[in-house]
């Protein structure tokens, strides 16, 4: 199975970015304990979450509240429910990250 750049984010809040093939590989391999997931990219230092998670399903913005993240916290994030990327001005202002 290929590996694609794909996201989840657990219901403890911590977002987590991997090369996968599934979704639930980044929650080693199990299907509980995650809101929902999706794609991203990476550009000009902004990463974009995307799209829905075959094992997880979709986020909503208000998921992103009181999300943690223990690295590379020095790229924006910004986060989009549609489930293409053709319009990156569609996605969310930048995501802020508390501390774990």
């Amino acid at each position: 199975m290929s590996k694609n750049k794909k996201w989840i984010l657990k219901d403890d809040g911590e977002l987590i970015l991997g090369m996968v093939g599934l979704h639930k590989e980044l929650n080693n391999n199990k299907l509980t304990g995650v809101k929902g997931g999706g794609w991203f990219f990476i550009k000009d230092n902004t990463v974009f979450l995307y799209s829905s998670s075959y094992d997880f399903g979709k986020c909503k913005i208000e998921d992103f509240k009181g999300v943690y993240l223990m690295l590379n916290r020095e790229l924006d994030y910004r986060f989009s429910t549609m489930e293409s990327i053709e319009n990156v001005e569609e996605f969310s202002e930048p995501i802020e990250f508390k501390d774990r």
